[in-house]
């Protein structure tokens, strides 16, 4: 396993020298994200195809979100971050709910709202109007009765009239995200959510949110106009905002996560084995990952008791290869439910995935490491074209190590 370690005052210096780019006003975003040497994205079709050459059986596409979102995958994430239908005291550990389109209204409300404000927070009266609209809902009942039960639960463990061996822990509340992403940007993030309140705060606050939410309406006004233009007709919207509730485990740290990257087979191959790599049959179609870094890349990477960057190396790497044959099987079992997500291997295969995990300690232990597991967090879309981030890593000057040309890139800290 191959261990690269970047020193820290090189991402300081490159961190510095982005900053001081962006205030100078530049309005060059392809120059802007040339320059910057890390977690970079977004790149042009020029830029990533002089450095990885299409060929016959791989051309650069900006992927598609639909095989990455996350109720696709949530039940191998509860699999593997142990998350189970429901624990000691009865509350469910992960759940999904498809809220009405309807609702995308009132979420902008809270929004602008919100950025009217010097706190960022919503209007009470505004907050109150969002929630009652959303408890108006089938969906939105069903939440607010996971919260009453989580609270309910709560209320009993610290009950005086319960001994404390038989006392169960207050229940932590939930973390909460879309089917894309989390609104871990808003200020009122990266906390759990005991509330519809909390929820729609949130939401409404989160310019990652606010961008998805936007992307998503739009795509679907297209598909609506191209049906129209089709003569179709224009079937009624089947937009719904997915949102996903997880037990909250406060051990879930980002200082201890790792993005792994995995291009699509026929990037790495080169397009020199024939039709049979077009088809994705057979062991040449097989996903395998290029390289690895820390997800915080700006931070350096704290090492724990007694081990060194290399046994983190051998260690995370490991875990992460186990976690993404997990991936394939799973998609390859994964039965459609709707056009955008059928044959979900072959859409993992074409595209390429970036495959965001954690490495969970156990609690209290003396070395942190010592039992600790290697768990599945997300799944992201791969490439230069796609909006994610390459952490310590270049799209393009790295490239040839991230789409699996060079061999294994190994484990990437600062």
């Amino acid at each position: 396993m191959r261990l690269h370690l970047i020193p820290p005052s090189a991402v300081a210096a490159d961190i510095a020298t982005t900053t001081t780019r962006n205030a100078s006003g530049s309005r060059d975003p392809t120059s802007a994200r040339s320059q910057a040497a890390y977690n970079t994205c977004l790149h042009t079709h020029a830029e990533i195809s002089a450095v990885v050459p299409e060929t016959p059986s791989f051309t650069h596409e900006k992927p598609a979100w639909a095989p990455y979102a996350y109720p696709l995958w949530q039940p191998l994430i509860v699999q593997s971050q142990h998350l189970g239908s429901g624990n000691s005291n009865g509350v469910d550990d992960a759940r999904i709910f498809a809220l009405p389109w309807l609702l995308f209204d009132e979420l902008m409300r809270c929004h602008a709202n919100s950025t009217a404000r010097a706190d960022a927070a919503i209007g009470r009266q505004c907050l109150d109007d969002a929630v009652e609209m959303v408890v108006a809902t089938r969906a939105g009942r069903d939440m607010a009765a996971l919260f009453a039960a989580a609270a309910a639960s709560s209320s009993s463990s610290s009950s005086p009239s319960t001994s404390n061996d038989d006392q169960a822990p207050a229940h932590p509340g939930f973390f909460l995200r879309i089917a894309a992403l989390s609104p871990k940007d808003s200020p009122f993030g990266n906390r759990p959510v005991r509330s519809i309140a909390d929820v729609v705060t949130q939401l409404a606050t989160s310019l990652r949110v606010y961008g998805t939410l936007h992307r998503e309406l739009a795509e679907a006004q297209a598909t609506a106009q191209k049906d129209i233009d089709n003569d179709n007709g224009a079937a009624p919207s089947q937009l719904r905002i997915v949102v996903v509730l997880n037990r909250w485990n406060p051990r879930m740290m980002p200082a201890r996560e790792f993005r792994v990257f995995v291009p699509p087979p026929a990037a790495a191959r080169g397009g020199g084995q024939g039709e049979a790599d077009r088809t994705g049959d057979g062991e040449s179609a097989a996903l395998r990952i290029a390289a690895a870094s820390q997800y915080r890349w700006c931070e350096a990477f704290a090492l724990p008791p007694r081990w060194d960057a290399q046994r983190v190396a051998a260690f995370v790497c490991a875990g992460a290869q186990e976690i993404l044959q997990q991936v394939a099987a799973h998609a390859a079992r994964h039965v459609a439910a709707s056009d955008s997500d059928a044959d979900l291997l072959g859409q993992i295969r074409r595209w390429g995935c970036v495959v965001d995990v954690v490495v969970m300690v156990s609690e209290g232990d003396e070395d942190e490491w010592a039992n600790a597991q290697v768990q599945l967090v997300e799944l992201n879309p791969f490439g230069a074209l796609s909006g994610c981030g390459s952490a310590l890593f270049h799209w393009v000057r790295d490239a040839r190590v991230l789409y699996g040309l060079e061999g294994e890139g190994g484990l990437w800290l600062r």
